[in-house]
């Protein structure tokens, strides 16, 4: 029985002997050794867009697969409003800012600062979240500083957790419609909360903390759906907002995905998708924004049989629209603008489209008689709102076209988007009212298609380090070569297939995003 007893001594109290907490990594000195790099010197010669450099380890598919979720699962949502969730999180990490950036300006190191830097670096430290002016920043900025400020955010993530459960995000309370003058703070604030998440998912992430930063993400991607598809008015502005904070969690998956023992993630990255009817549904409403009151989406159907009255008071709409962009986009009362002013801006639409007008008309089989005995708000509004109706027809069109594909078919007119179809070609009001208000279509079609591009990446990264540990560390010779999993080959800017090859022991991507763009993938570690 003797012999038994130092074993039962050892197993019991050699683990609280022997065990250690594990290291925490630095606060911020390891945040710049990231080897992501978006620009900068290391950049080659023939790229253009983004340069990424990554140093991954092999590493197989979790157990249970899941383990690791980016996705909210159905059956956790619940049919309700996430807007008063996120407007008490955005009022609490106010709240939190405030306190620690007034604490900053009464203390007396503050006022004993010696130049604009130091204090600078002092309002850094007591909230570590927002970029510094130098990167001596991060390097002064200890576990301590960081910890300290994402316990006092606890409440903020709570609320945000609980929005991310939210089927929908509905900010109606505080919408004041306004045409093409509305304003979207709410919207514009949700950055503010996306910031908040990259961050704690980076200190999270440098700190060994790999579930908590993959719930953190989670968390975000919902927060960006969530704004992209925001009630009560679909807004393009809206879109590419909730797009840019989805694309900031996926640049936190490229540095998850850089650690030495990260998890292999390619399983929660299936689980990831986006809207592929969002950038309609928002071309669709943004032919509704430049009329100063909100109109029926039938308006363009219902005008040419619209009365006088009608016609007259639709024309003055678009005008009004004109002059509050143009003249008084800081006034927030429209009482105090010039009804004088107004009325210029509808004779000068009158006055300028009407020979388009009459020539349409002529076109379409009627007679010179006919024209005469017709109103000029008759005869110039229906012009008007036919041509604004054609552009952002090709518009939508245009944005629904396979990927890396165009038509001659279709009427693209890219001046309007630049002004030079007004300066230098007809003075006609309808295209000036499009070259103030028409979206960039292209350039909100590449914003989409880059985070699907982004994700596609991501997947490749994980396929190969899933790859690797299946065979030795060895680098797959072609994505082909890879047979574990389902690997994307065609860049989804283009619509051509991704240039992969392999050079000693480094796998190296090359796509399109602004221009040729690489991305280095070393197995190490």
């Amino acid at each position: 029985m003797k012999p038994i007893i130092p074993f039962i001594f050892l197993a019991l109290f050699l683990p609280t002997l022997t065990a250690q907490e594990p290291p925490k990594r630095p606060a911020r000195d390891s945040y710049r050794a990231y080897t992501e790099t978006w620009g900068g010197d290391e950049r080659p010669e023939d790229v253009r867009g983004q340069y990424v450099k990554l140093t991954v380890s092999p590493a197989k598919l979790p157990d249970p697969l899941l383990k690791y979720r980016l996705r909210v699962f159905s059956t956790e949502k619940e049919s309700s409003n996430a807007a008063y969730l996120y407007s008490d999180a955005l009022s609490q990490f106010n709240l939190v800012f405030n306190a620690t950036q007034a604490a900053v300006l009464q203390s007396e190191e503050y006022k004993n600062a010696n130049n604009q830097q130091q204090k600078q670096f002092l309002k850094f430290k007591a909230f570590p979240l927002y970029p510094c002016w130098s990167d001596d920043c991060y390097t002064k900025i200890t576990v301590e500083d960081e910890e300290r400020l994402f316990q006092s955010l606890d409440r903020v993530y709570f609320l945000l957790e609980r929005a991310s459960r939210k089927t929908y995000y509905d900010w109606s309370d505080s919408f004041e419609y306004k045409g093409i003058g509305t304003l979207l703070p709410n919207i514009q604030e949700m950055r503010t909360l996306g910031r908040y998440l990259s961050g704690k998912a980076d200190w999270e992430i440098r700190n060994g903390k790999y579930e908590d930063a993959v719930k953190t993400l989670r968390i975000g991607l919902v927060l960006g759906e969530h704004v992209q598809d925001s009630k009560p008015f679909n807004s393009l502005v809206a879109g590419l907002v909730g797009r840019a904070i989805q694309e900031t969690m996926q640049h936190r998956l490229h540095d998850l995905a850089n650690q030495p023992d990260a998890p292999n993630l390619y399983a929660a990255l299936t689980q990831v998708e986006f809207s592929p009817r969002a950038l309609l549904d928002q071309m669709e409403a943004e032919r509704l924004w430049m009329f100063s009151r909100q109109m029926l989406p039938t308006i363009y159907e219902t005008i040419p049989e619209a009365s006088d009255e009608e016609c007259r008071a639709v024309l003055g709409d678009l005008c009004d629209a004109v002059y509050e962009f143009g003249i008084h986009r800081g006034e927030k009362d429209k009482n105090t603008q010039s009804e004088s002013g107004r009325s210029v801006f509808l004779t000068y639409a009158c006055l300028f489209s009407y020979p388009f007008a009459k020539e349409s008309l002529l076109k379409q089989g009627k007679t010179e008689e006919e024209i005469e005995a017709m109103s000029t708000y008759k005869i110039v509004t229906p012009h008007i709102i036919g041509e604004i109706q054609r552009a952002y027809d090709v518009e939508q069109v245009i944005s629904a076209l396979p990927r890396g594909e165009s038509s001659t078919a279709i009427p693209f007119d890219e001046s309007l988007h630049y002004g030079t179809g007004v300066l230098g070609g007809r003075m006609e009001p309808a295209r000036i009212l499009l070259t103030l208000f028409l979206p960039a279509t292209t350039a909100a079609k590449s914003a989409y298609l880059r985070t699907e591009q982004t994700l596609d990446r991501l997947k490749i990264i994980e396929a190969i380090r899933l790859y690797a540990a299946m065979n030795d560390g060895q680098l797959p010779k072609t994505l082909d070569a890879i047979k574990e999993v389902p690997v994307p080959k065609i860049d989804q800017m283009t619509g051509k297939p991704y240039q992969y090859r392999v050079v000693g022991n480094t796998a190296i991507l090359e796509y399109e995003t602004q221009g040729l763009s690489r991305m280095e993938v070393t197995v190490g570690r």
